[in-house]
């Protein structure tokens, strides 16, 4: 964990904090994915690395606010990249997961991610990370995601977007 913790806070040492280099504020959502910060303040592991962190709780939907506005140095999670796509003037500066842990799901009878033109994708929550990381994959392969599919809502487990048969 110290190790894990120590590469991820030195890409903070390269960014300019609104408050001082050696104060920071992080902002995390709850979750179990979010748990490695507070844990690391309590352990100390924060202090070892020469950093006065305020370890901040806040929902996923005030991240991006909070970094835009000043009132948090860094946040947790992937809500901030929303307002980085939105516009804000904020920057991923390190990332401790390879890839996404969302998973697109379809029929078997569909090969490939350009079939799913016409087609409805479930969400989950609109606004939220199955949704967005949704509109993110179908982007990536060709598809114009406001155009080319339907998202609706629907009760998923995290990380699962389901393909529908009918648009």
């Amino acid at each position: 964990m110290p190790t894990f913790l120590a590469v991820f806070l030195a890409a903070f040492l390269f960014q300019v904090s609104a408050h001082s280099a050696d104060r920071i504020r992080i902002g995390f959502a709850p979750g179990a994915s979010s748990t490695p910060f507070p844990l690391a303040q309590k352990k100390g592991f924060l202090k070892e690395e020469g950093f006065e962190a305020e370890i901040i709780r806040m929902s996923s939907t005030v991240a991006a606010a909070a970094l835009a506005s000043g009132e948090a140095d860094y946040v947790t999670g992937i809500s901030a990249l929303r307002g980085a796509i939105q516009g804000l003037p904020l920057k991923v500066v390190a990332s401790y997961i390879q890839g996404s842990s969302q998973t697109l799901v379809a029929r078997a009878d569909l090969k490939s991610v350009r079939e799913l033109k016409g087609k409805t994708i479930v969400i989950g929550t609109p606004g939220g990370s199955p949704d967005r990381h949704a509109r993110l994959m179908v982007k990536h392969f060709g598809l114009e995601p406001e155009k080319d599919v339907k998202f609706a809502s629907g009760g998923l487990t995290e990380g699962l977007l389901r393909v529908c048969s009918k648009g």
